[in-house]
């Protein structure tokens, strides 16, 4: 019976993996979610929007997206992306290296102040001017973290890994191939076939 149960649902899993591009695509027009659907048997199958019933070949709908993911325009944009977010991420860095330095002086005139080798007046001041710099910093760090991607390893490499994961996409073995996908795209908004966005994960 467990086996019976175990053989189901890995139909079951399968039959859902195969619209690759369902549980992220979202129709524009009215918000709703794409699900796909079997008719005739199977002979014919769909992407239909859940909220609005408008509905696309899977065929068309799925040719439409893999043009535009593997179209040059779009990865130079991608690259384009990686390499802000390589700039954000270095920004970062030197920000919360300068945070580090002003928060450490701060310490230092305190001990300073303790020892008593600056007057409390002349602590004053370094503080407040220090203050007024961290703050400064602080809003500039929320302001890059707002647009900045956080990623373990960001490589412009990532570029021809994606070209090539998309190419070798064995759409036959649709719940390896949807699981790799979701890895890869965050988002689509989805108008018709000729108005689209896609946002990654990268």
């Amino acid at each position: 019976m467990r086996d019976i149960q175990k053989e189901n649902k890995a139909r079951w899993s399968e039959k859902r993996a195969e619209f690759l591009l369902t549980g992220f695509t979202f129709h524009t027009s009215c918000g709703g979610k794409f699900r796909g659907s079997n008719t005739n048997g199977g002979r014919y199958k769909y992407y239909v929007c859940r909220e609005c019933g408008e509905h696309f070949k899977k065929d068309i709908f799925e040719k439409s997206i893999f043009d535009e993911l593997l179209r040059d325009d779009f990865l130079e944009d991608l690259n384009k992306n990686l390499e802000d977010n390589s700039n954000k991420n270095n920004q970062l860095k030197r920000l919360k290296k300068q945070l580090r330095n002003l928060e450490a002086e701060n310490d230092k005139a305190l001990k300073f102040l303790m020892n008593e080798t600056i007057t409390e007046s002349e602590f004053t001041k370094i503080k407040q001017k220090n203050l007024t710099e961290i703050n400064n910093i602080k809003e500039s760090i929320i302001n890059i973290e707002r647009e900045y991607i956080p990623t373990d390893q960001l490589s412009l490499d990532v570029i021809e890994i994606f070209r090539i994961t998309l190419k070798e996409l064995d759409q036959d073995e649709f719940v390896e191939a949807k699981a790799i996908l979701k890895k890869m795209i965050k988002r689509i908004d989805f108008k018709d076939l000729k108005n689209f966005n896609i946002y990654l994960n990268i």
